[in-house]
C-alpha cells in the first residue's frame, strides 16, 4: 500500500470531489487511526489494513458517499456504501502499482498483486450527520513469483554469470601461458628425469586448488544470499504493524521498526511495533536454525525407519542363497551315490 495509505487515498478523494487542500492541512491526520497486520510467506504475503475515521472527517466521509455514489438525500443506503467500496479498491489498486509498497531484496520485480479487498463497517448507513466512528478495511494479497530467500540467488547468478564470462576470458588466457609454460617445463623435465612426476606434480596441484577456490566462493556466495534476504515495507508513518514471518525464518535485523517487540507465536516469530516517521520498515531474514534442526532430525529419523524396513529384505537373502547351494548340494550327492555313476 502507498504513502499513508487508506489516508492519503481518501483525503486525494475528497479533495477531488468537493474540497480544496487547505481542509486536510492539520485535524484530518488526527482523525486516522491506522493500523496493519502482514502475514509473510515463501511464495507471497497478505496485508490487512484497518483505518478508523473519527469526528468531523466520519461525518464528512458519509456525505461524500452519498453524494459521489448514491443520490444526495443525507442518508447513506448498502448500495452507495458497496459503490463507495468498489470505488476505493479500485483505487488503491492503482495507487499500488503505481508505487510499490513491498519489495524483495531491493526489488519489487519478483512481487506481484493477487487482488485487492475493501470493505466499510456498518457504521457508515444511515443519517450522513451521524458522527459514529467508521472502519475501513483493506486486504492485498500478493504472490512471489521467486520465494523468500531465491529473489537474492537469482540476482547474484546473473551478477555471476558476467563475471564467470570476464574470468573465462582471463582463464583462457591464462591457460594458454601456463600450457606454454608447462610444456616448456615437460620437455626439459623429459630429458633429464622423464615426464611423470612433472605431469602429475602439475595437473593435481592445479586441479585441487582451483576446486577448493571454487568450493569457498560458492560457500561464501551461500552464507551470503542467506544473510541478505530482506523484505521492504512501505505503510502509514507513525501507524501500529504486526508482521507474521514465514514458518522457520528469524528477524536477523530490523530497520524502521519502532518500539520492536518480539514474540513466538504456532512456531513462528511474530513482530511488532510502529512505523516510523518515513513509513519505511525492512527486515532482513535468516533461516530459524533450530527450523534446520528438526528438518536434519526428520531426515535422519526418515532414514532410519528405512533401514529398518530393508532389514528383514537383507536378512532374508542369506537364507535364499542358503538354500539355493543345499539344493545344488543334494543334487549332487545323489547323483554320486546313483548306481550309474
Amino acid at each position: 500500500m502507498s504513502t499513508l495509505k487508506l489516508q492519503h487515498l481518501l483525503s486525494a478523494f475528497f479533495i477531488a470531489a468537493v474540497l480544496s487542500v487547505s481542509f486536510f492541512s492539520g485535524p484530518c491526520a488526527a482523525s486516522f487511526v491506522c493500523s496493519n497486520k502482514i502475514i509473510l510467506e515463501n511464495g507471497g504475503m497478505s496485508w490487512d489494513y484497518e483505518e478508523c475515521i473519527t469526528d468531523g472527517e466520519a461525518i464528512f466521509f458519509r456525505e461524500l458517499i452519498d453524494s459521489k455514489t448514491g443520490n444526495n438525500d443525507s442518508f447513506v443506503n448498502a448500495w452507495e456504501v458497496r459503490n463507495m467500496e468498489l470505488e476505493l479498491r479500485d483505487r488503491l489498486e492503482k495507487s499500488i502499482e503505481k508505487k510499490p509498497d513491498v519489495k524483495l531484496d531491493g526489488s519489487s520485480d519478483a512481487v506481484k498483486i493477487r487482488d485487492v479487498e475493501f470493505w466499510l463497517s456498518d457504521e457508515a448507513l444511515g443519517t450522513t450527520h451521524k458522527r459514529a466512528t467508521i472502519t475501513n478495511t483493506a486486504r492485498v494479497n500478493y504472490i512471489f513469483e521467486e520465494e523468500i530467500g531465491k529473489v537474492k540467488e537469482e540476482t547474484d547468478k546473473k551478477e555471476g554469470e558476467g563475471f564467470e564470462t570476464s574470468n573465462e576470458i582471463d582463464s583462457e588466457a591464462d591457460s594458454e601461458a601456463d600450457s606454454e609454460a608447462d610444456s616448456e617445463a615437460d620437455s626439459e623435465a623429459d630429458s633429464e628425469t622423464g615426464n611423470i612426476t612433472d605431469h602429475e606434480t602439475g595437473s593435481v596441484t592445479v586441479d585441487e586448488t582451483s576446486d577448493e577456490t571454487s568450493d569457498e566462493t560458492s560457500g561464501q556466495t551461500g552464507d551470503e544470499t542467506d544473510a541478505e534476504t530482506s523484505v521492504w515495507l512501505l505503510g502509514t508513518p507513525d501507524s501500529e504493524v504486526t508482521v507474521v514471518l514465514p514458518p522457520g525464518y528469524d528477524a536477523k535485523r530490523t530497520d524502521g521498526l519502532e518500539d520492536k517487540s518480539e514474540e513466538f507465536e504456532n512456531s513462528r516469530i511474530v513482530l511488532k511495533g510502529s512505523f516510523g516517521p518515513e513509513g519505511e520498515i525492512t527486515i532482513w531474514l535468516s533461516e530459524n536454525e533450530s527450523y534446520e534442526r528438526e528438518a536434519l532430525q526428520d531426515v535422519l529419523i526418515g532414514s532410519e525407519l528405512v533401514e529398518n524396513e530393508t532389514l528383514p529384505v537383507e536378512d532374508s537373502q542369506p537364507e535364499e542363497a542358503s538354500s539355493t547351494v543345499g539344493f545344488f548340494e543334494n543334487f549332487l550327492r545323489r547323483l554320486c551315490l546313483s548306481p550309474k555313476a
